[in-house]
């Protein structure tokens, strides 16, 4: 299960799209605060004609279309302090848990996100009365940041799991190819994107408290992720394969499935320092401005439209955005599309503990 939520969280570093054809991926700026919401949802009809076009090709531009692609339900992590995890003395350099409770079980997954690496620590699991910790050992970073189009490397780890009654060793090893670059769409959506290929090895062997051997087993997971420079994770497609199993998934976030299109990242290369909401331009203005902001962490982010009499009149973005410089228009009307009158208008911003506000004139 780890590996899936790996990949996840893989799709959710911070990109810069620079000169045509030529992506990067300067930094991780991946660790959602803690009450941060980790959403993806699972295409019912993924199969092995779907997962291979994913795979299909290389270099750019491409494009990937996924308007006809039905997503359902999926799964829904929240991010927790890691102090508050059962067992965390276990991971003593995590500095990222994700939660969630799948019938009625509850998992912990535990992560190093830094500035230039991003790795998988292991996962504590609660079964009932049962309860499991899973420690990577011998951990190499699954991401070494810059990286860029057409760069590979190589990761690898040890997982150790003790259920009390018998204990396992994993030899988990993973090959990464930045292989693609283009554009993905889904709907009127259109994210530029970054294609990363793994090949993946997990060798098990399990053990009773006599040491006896008790099972090997192999299996291989071939992935495909597309990296969006506007939303981050966009789709992710599963080939996975072992002696008894042999199925295809894929899976698109919350963020490219229900992104606004009236939101676009400015990709100039730099991540911002700081918070900002600039002055919008044109002001006074008629009928549309436009509103820039700037965001130096991932954050659930509120703009919203008031008149000066401080009643709301639009929402014009109330989601989680990653960190980046984004330019948000508004065309003067209300939540209900009908045009409002002339006068002073305010918009505020608030984005974690950063709040600000400004005054604009529509002019008709």
């Amino acid at each position: 299960m780890y590996k899936l939520f790996t990949l996840v969280l893989m799709a959710l570093l911070v990109m810069c799209l620079s000169v045509v054809g030529q992506i990067t991926v300067s930094t991780n700026n991946y660790l959602p605060a803690p009450g941060t919401t980790v959403d993806y949802h699972v295409d019912g009809s993924a199969d092995s004609v779907y997962v291979t076009s994913l795979m299909a090709g290389s270099g750019g531009p491409m494009t990937w279309n996924f308007s006809a692609r039905t997503y359902g339900l999926g799964q829904s992590w929240l991010s927790v302090t890691p102090a508050d995890v059962p067992s965390i003395d276990s991971f003593p350099t995590a500095n990222m848990a994700l939660f969630t409770v799948n019938t009625g079980d509850s998992i912990w997954e535990l992560y190093s996100s830094l500035p230039t690496s991003f790795s998988t620590l292991g996962s504590v699991s609660h079964y009932s009365t049962l309860g499991y910790v899973q420690v990577f050992q011998d951990v190499t970073p699954e991401y070494v940041f810059p990286i860029t189009y057409n760069s590979s490397w190589t990761s690898h780890r040890l997982i150790y799991q003790n259920t009390g009654y018998t204990y396992s060793y994993t030899y988990d090893t993973t090959h990464y190819t930045v292989d693609a670059w283009g554009t993905a769409t889904y709907g009127t959506n259109s994210v530029p994107c970054l294609r990363v290929t793994s090949h993946e090895r997990i060798l098990l062997k399990s053990y009773d408290n006599l040491n006896n051997l008790l099972d090997t087993a192999l299996q291989t997971i071939d992935q495909v992720s597309l990296i969006g420079a506007g939303n981050q994770a966009l789709v992710s497609g599963t080939h996975s394969l072992s002696d008894s199993f042999d199925g295809f998934f894929s899976y698109a976030t919350t963020e490219f499935l229900n992104s606004p299109t009236d939101v676009q990242q400015i990709n100039d290369g730099n991540l911002p320092t700081t918070f900002n909401l600039s002055q919008n331009y044109p002001n006074p203005f008629n009928p549309t401005t436009e509103i820039n902001l700037s965001l130096p962490s991932r954050s659930h982010v509120n703009l919203t439209i008031y008149d000066i009499l401080g009643r709301q009149v639009d929402v014009l973005i109330d989601k989680s955005l990653a960190a980046g410089s984004y330019a948000v228009s508004w065309d003067g009307k209300d939540q209900s599309g009908m045009p409002v009158a002339s006068g002073v208008y305010l918009y505020k911003l608030t984005a974690g503990d950063y709040s600000s506000a400004k005054k604009m004139v529509l002019l008709k």
